[in-house]
């Protein structure tokens, strides 16, 4: 286990060529995610697990169709249902190259505080507290970041949203660890 990235790796390429977007926001991901598992403890083995999870959590999109990727408006209920998959679609890739915890990060990672995320509808502490980091960095990503279908937000209506949030959506320990990451790395 742990040896062959090459497969992996030539994957995510795969993902960059079909859809820019996921391959420069994974590393966003991984750097934003890296930082704060830092600033939360994480050490050695632990930070490299999380850090494996932040890189590859999109990896599953290699199997989402082009035209529901790239689509330039709002999905419909059935492509949204399609995206959802992403997560159940990498598994097979990253238990046969990574550590069972790193697929169980990416598996978890649209899972919301009070149950309304995907795909098992978790609530607080049955979510992983690496997936709940992860949830974090990825949705300020996404929320930050221009895409074909949306304008992304300024750095400070995203931290407002992630604490609009914070409890619901988020776990509060992390958005609170998160905003104030941000907020030291910039000077507004």
């Amino acid at each position: 286990l742990e040896n062959n990235h090459s497969i992996v790796d030539r994957l995510i390429k795969e993902i960059q060529e079909k859809d820019h977007y996921t391959g420069e926001h994974s590393q966003r991901v991984f750097e934003l995610v890296k930082k704060l598992a830092v600033k939360l403890g994480y050490k050695s083995k632990a930070l490299n697990l999380i850090n494996k999870a932040a890189y590859y959590h999109d990896l599953g999109k290699i199997k989402i169709p082009d035209e529901i990727l790239n689509k330039p408006g709002a999905l419909d209920a059935s492509e949204f249902e399609a995206i959802k998959l992403h997560v159940e679609h990498g598994k097979s890739l990253i238990l046969e190259n990574f550590d069972p915890d790193v697929f169980k990060i990416i598996y978890q990672h649209h899972e919301r505080i009070d149950g309304t995320g995907y795909p098992n509808g978790l609530k607080g502490e049955e979510i992983c507290f690496e997936a709940r980091i992860l949830a974090v960095c990825d949705s300020y990503d996404a929320m930050i970041t221009d895409r074909v279908y949306k304008k992304g937000k300024s750095v400070e209506s995203a931290l407002l949203e992630l604490k609009e949030l914070s409890g619901t959506k988020y776990d509060s320990e992390i958005v609170s660890a998160f905003i104030e990451m941000i907020l030291d790395e910039n000077t507004f």
